[in-house]
């Protein structure tokens, strides 16, 4: 259902979203109902403390290589049929 919607989103009539876009407004859904959790479920204070610094550089590398797969999927799904991909 994701893959239809984001290649209506994609290629529709009155506008066109680009791949970056499109990943801005899905991250910030994302952002608006998983802050709220985060807060509510994780002592963030005593998290930061017990959090290496290894681990927190490996955290950024995770989310900018997510971010990047994310933008290529929604580039190819431009081009290709929405069932095609995945």
């Amino acid at each position: 259902m994701q893959n239809v919607y984001s290649k209506v989103l994609i290629s529709g009539d009155r506008h066109q979203y680009t791949p970056v876009e499109l990943q801005f407004w899905a991250s910030l859904v994302a952002s608006i109902f998983q802050v709220p959790l985060l807060c509510y479920n994780v002592q963030i204070a005593s998290a930061i403390r017990s959090t290496s610094s290894t681990l927190f550089v490996l955290y950024i590398v995770n989310g900018i290589a997510y971010h990047i797969q994310s933008v290529a999927a929604y580039a190819v799904m431009a081009y290709i049929s929405p069932i095609t991909h995945r």
